[in-house]
């Protein structure tokens, strides 16, 4: 009896690097995948109400990703890969990586019997969502702030029609960012993304969760790829959904700090100017991006956290 819960902790510890390890590279993974419809997206949402002059205004994902590719070049639709890559690690290493760990926390104490955790209830996943979204956020939301600065600079770009101008590095913003606008300036628009992060948060880990749970435990699906790719599809959706309001107002302010005094005022302005409809701008886009990020960010990490685990991952069939 004094053996059982000694062991156990020590295995809930050891899990949680290759954890952190397989939510950061599955979500790196799936931002290289996705981020030629994120751009598509950005354009989306920064556009006012109003129409500028001698400029066409872009009128779907698709069509939006054409007219960048074609006018611009295919390269623009990569434009904020590498910082979107140090926020992914940076955000998905917490908020998929320590989900189970601290859900786990929440659950409590094993069945003294059985030896197993009570980890069925909605509410607990929530919680633990919540707790790792909002955490995240604080170690990515400079690399948040980097991604969007260069895509909204791609965007000004195409405006004034220089193609001679170069884009600078991710690096150089970075180093921009900190001369123009301090260290705060990295956390612009931080209290919409912390909303933005808990709602994506519990719309991605928690629903994905949920799902897979009851698929389950109410089909005859096996823990499997076909099982990881219909809950990470169920778990874009239900994310979209969520979010998307905060993530217009989040662009908005991270793209244009000057345009905007605050997060009200932003909220404000949005509601007044163009409708209640302009958070949800870009919610095609988004919710193809998150849809496909979902499944390929999950698949992946579910074959990672075999592979660090020491088992085979498993195969299509």
């Amino acid at each position: 009896m004094s053996n059982t819960p000694n062991k156990a902790p020590v295995q809930h510890q050891s899990n949680l690097l290759g954890n952190m390890l397989a939510g950061a590279i599955g979500a790196c993974i799936a931002e290289a995948v996705t981020i030629p419809i994120d751009q598509a997206k950005v354009r989306l949402q920064l556009q006012t109400g109003g129409v500028t002059p001698g400029v066409k205004p872009y009128t779907g994902m698709v069509s939006t990703i054409y007219r960048i590719a074609s006018e611009e070049s295919v390269g623009t639709l990569y434009r904020g890969l590498t910082p979107g890559m140090h926020r992914q690690f940076a955000n998905c290493s917490v908020r998929f990586g320590a989900y189970e760990h601290v859900r786990n926390a929440i659950a409590g104490p094993a069945d003294p019997i059985t030896g197993k955790q009570d980890t069925s209830s909605l509410r607990i996943k929530v919680i633990a969502a919540a707790i790792t979204g909002a955490i995240a956020i604080f170690f990515a939301n400079p690399f948040d702030v980097a991604k969007v600065r260069m895509q909204a600079m791609a965007r000004e770009m195409a405006r004034s029609g220089n193609k001679d101008q170069k884009m600078p590095s991710s690096t150089a913003v970075y180093k921009e960012i900190l001369r123009n606008e301090g260290w705060g300036g990295f956390y612009r628009g931080i209290q919409p993304n912390i909303f933005r992060n808990i709602c994506v948060n519990v719309g991605e880990m928690a629903s994905y969760d949920q799902f897979k749970q009851l698929f389950l435990t109410h089909t005859a699906m096996k823990d499997g790829l076909p099982l990881h790719f219909i809950c990470g599809f169920l778990a874009g959706f239900v994310a979209t959904i969520i979010g998307s309001p905060a993530d217009v107002v989040k662009t908005r302010l991270m793209s244009s700090p000057d345009s905007y005094s605050g997060v009200m005022n932003c909220f404000s302005r949005m509601v007044a100017e163009e409708g209640p409809t302009a958070f949800y701008k870009g919610f095609v886009p988004n919710f193809m991006r998150l849809s496909l990020w979902s499944i390929t960010c999950f698949i992946a990490m579910e074959q990672l956290k075999l592979v660090f685990a020491g088992k085979k991952a498993v195969k299509p069939e």
